[in-house]
């Protein structure tokens, strides 16, 4: 086996030189670190980590104990627990007490000699749990008890609300004769059936564990038959709904399960009761990460999503045309359309139409009479929406309940014109920086451009350093770049793409794009913006005609940023993606990204303007809405903050669900109230950039004749 003496000797460096570069610290020149990776690579090197962990006397390893690795909320749970744990340095070591008190006993020593640093625990050692591990040294905060109270610190769901919940669901429904399957040595669960009990009265108690679970199931059906079984075990409810239907057809008995939040509609069972145990895991992890740093001590309770619904009433019959843009979720708009048509038995055509398509329709009133939706994006909304729109309060005066689960800071500019509300926002979207994050990590990669620039390689906070790090990533200007470009650029096959370019660059330098009224294209601001964005000529494979194929270019690993609406980002999860491991995220340089996506309303001309408004209202509801972000759509409404199925597949979700409520430049006028047409305003911008990128024309050349152009056709509008 090599040593680091043996790759000392082929590098020809010192052995000190090579603990610094496999550690990853030190003043080592690229050169020597070079040397000593491809010496380690040569030899196939492998650390020793057991004499790391002999040398440090202890681990930056967390010790995870789970019931068993087959229960679905075990395995939600640990997905965003390891998820969360990983990203900051630390290693999971997985181990499984089979809900058995004597072999999580022998785990705990098992625990000790690998010297993990701390424990998470689903423990099956009841409310003796916390002298068993303090006898083994881990006592707060160093073990955390999860979902079943062993001791303290403790975090889990809220069971009395649980229980009170479901036996308010139990009266409504006039179920008398209930069985309840809990899971031994388990205080929560023995808590919900007293609570049950309680509020009920004789409903009986099955203690289960994972050997008896067959047993027991088998000898609920053979008595007294209840009405109702309620499982606080999902893979418990599974196994009964299982035996009932193979050995006990004639059985009507309802199984209620409280199962893992699911974001998805499940057929699985009639009714469920959700804990979203992804979002436990991921508050778990916040703990005992915190308090291994702190050294803090304290317990949580988290509430439980409860009864969630996926049905929809019967509507009266109708059909509907509905115009939406093409984005990744496009289909997924008309999957979720035909589901909505089945069960309401309203008719729902959508037509995808791209972004030409689009505009054309929404300027031409004969054309747009034609469809009873309408997606209107948020630059144009202040423009259209009083020409093509019906105002929503108009359909139904108790329109307000549809916004009070939004997010904050969409409303505003996605429904809102002169003080009436005329959509509903479906897809809003706000830039951000995406860049490879495994370039940006990497030791030599660092250390090159250290000795280059002489400043850190850092996500870049300004588009001085964006441009700077697009160079240095480019092949052209820096051969030893692993990658071939620093950037993406949309500049569109219509100039509003080029337009938004600029003005991301320009909010770097300045809140507002007009000053008393009139755009500051004359002004320094301007100018640099400009320069900034012309400076990236070389270092882009191509500008692109869409941010679909932005976000391509950058998932095929060839690039090593790019400036992306959320709502395009999805893509970088494609079959053919190179960098769904690997991407980190930030907001945008100068922090002031700007608002992209748009909002669905309801055509002036529809035949039937309440059914279309309910269908929208469906749309951004939950569990619905939550579902779309899943598939590739942006979040909506407060509840995807917690909605770990949807932030571990998109990690920036958590960005956007605070993002729209931060301060954004001011792109239209402010001194007036009149309509602006922000469209228009934006291929002015563009067509400048045009004119420089692809005609040469000077920076102020080209924003002297944007400037008078626009005054030109305001003046002409104002009469």
């Amino acid at each position: 086996m090599a040593t680091i003496k043996d790759i000392a000797k082929l590098a020809g460096v010192s052995q000190g030189t090579v603990s610094n570069v496999l550690n990853g610290r030190g003043n080592v020149s690229s050169s020597k670190i070079l040397l000593v990776e491809k010496a380690a690579e040569t030899l196939q090197y492998r650390p020793n980590e057991r004499a790391k962990l002999l040398r440090k006397g202890s681990s930056k390893t967390i010790a995870l104990v789970l019931p068993n690795q087959q229960d679905q909320q075990y395995i939600d749970f640990q997905i965003s627990f390891s998820s969360y744990v990983e990203h900051r340095g630390f290693s999971i070591e997985l181990y499984y007490s089979e809900d058995n008190p004597e072999r999580e006993k022998k785990l705990l020593a098992r625990i000790k000699a690998t010297m993990a640093s701390s424990i998470a625990t689903f423990t099956s050692l009841g409310h003796q749990a916390e002298s068993f591990y303090r006898a083994y040294g881990y006592t707060s905060p160093s073990v955390l008890f999860v979902g079943r109270n062993g001791g303290s610190p403790f975090i889990g769901f809220d069971y009395l609300q649980a229980a009170q919940e479901i036996a308010s669901y139990c009266s409504s429904h006039q179920y008398h004769n209930i069985c309840i399957l809990i899971e031994e040595n388990t205080p929560s669960d023995e808590l919900f059936y007293t609570e049950m009990d309680r509020i009920l009265g004789s409903v009986s108690k099955v203690p289960t564990n994972l050997y008896s679970r067959r047993s027991k199931i088998f000898e609920v059906f053979e008595t007294d038959v209840p009405q109702l079984i309620i499982a606080t075990n999902i893979g418990v409810a599974r196994l009964c709904k299982s035996i009932q239907k193979g050995f006990f057809t004639k059985s009507m008995t309802e199984i209620i399960p409280l199962a893992p939040f699911e974001t998805l509609p499940s057929q699985e069972f009639k009714t469920t009761y959700e804990l979203n145990y992804r979002y436990l895991g991921r508050r778990a992890a916040e703990l005992i990460v915190q308090d291994g740093e702190n050294g803090q001590s304290f317990s949580t309770m988290l509430p439980s999503d409860g009864f969630r619904s996926w049905a929809i009433p019967r509507r009266s019959a109708c059909s509907l045309r509905m115009l939406g843009l093409a984005t990744p979720y496009s289909r997924t708009l008309q999957s979720f359309a035909e589901k909505y048509s089945r069960e309401t038995g309203v008719k729902i055509e959508v037509e995808i139409a791209n972004y030409e398509r689009m505009n054309e329709v929404l300027v031409d009133e004969q054309k747009a009479s034609q469809f009873d939706i309408l997606r209107i994006g948020a630059d144009v909304l202040s423009w259209d929406a009083e020409t093509i729109l019906r105002p929503l309060d108009e359909i139904d005066c108790d329109v307000e309940h549809v916004f009070s689960s939004l997010l904050k800071g969409i409303e505003q500019p996605f429904s809102w014109v002169r003080g009436r509300r005329y959509a509903v926002p479906l897809s809003p979207s706000l830039q951000i920086l995406f860049y490879r994050k495994d370039m940006f990590e990497k030791h030599v990669i660092r250390r090159i451009y250290q000795e280059r620039y002489h400043t850190p390689l850092e996500v870049p906070e300004t588009f001085s350093e964006y441009n700077r790090i697009a160079r240095f990533f480019t092949k052209t200007y820096n051969t030893q770049s692993p990658l071939s470009y620093g950037t993406t650029l949309a500049l569109g096959s219509t100039p509003i793409l080029a337009g938004t370019e600029f003005i991301t660059r320009y909010f770097s330098y300045a809140p507002s794009l007009f000053y008393e009224g009139d755009p500051a294209l004359l002004s320094d601001e301007a100018e640099k913006a400009l320069h900034d964005l012309l400076a990236l000529r070389n270092c882009t494979k191509r500008p692109v005609t869409w941010w679909t194929q932005a976000a391509k270019d950058f998932a095929n690993g060839e690039t090593a940023m790019t400036i992306l609406f959320s709502n395009f980002a999805s893509e970088f999860f494609g079959r053919n993606s190179l960098v769904s491991d690997k991407i980190g995220f930030s907001m945008i340089p100068g922090s002031r990204p700007l608002l992209g996506g748009g909002s669905l309303g309801v055509s002036k001309w529809s035949k039937n303007p309440e059914e279309a408004l309910a269908f929208i209202t469906w749309l951004v509801s939950d569990p619905v809405a939550s579902a779309v972000s899943l598939f590739g759509g942006n979040p909506i409404t407060q509840s995807v903050g917690t909605n770990y199925e949807v932030i571990e597949t998109y990690p920036w979700m958590e960005v956007l669900s605070h993002g729209f409520s931060q301060p954004l430049g001011q792109r239209t006028p402010t001194s007036h109230r009149d309509p602006f047409n922000d469209h228009r305003f934006m291929n002015l911008l563009g067509n400048a950039v045009w004119s420089c990128w692809y005609d040469g024309l000077s920076a102020k050349r080209a924003l002297s004749n944007a400037y008078t152009t626009y005054l030109r056709e305001r003046d002409l509008y104002s009469k």
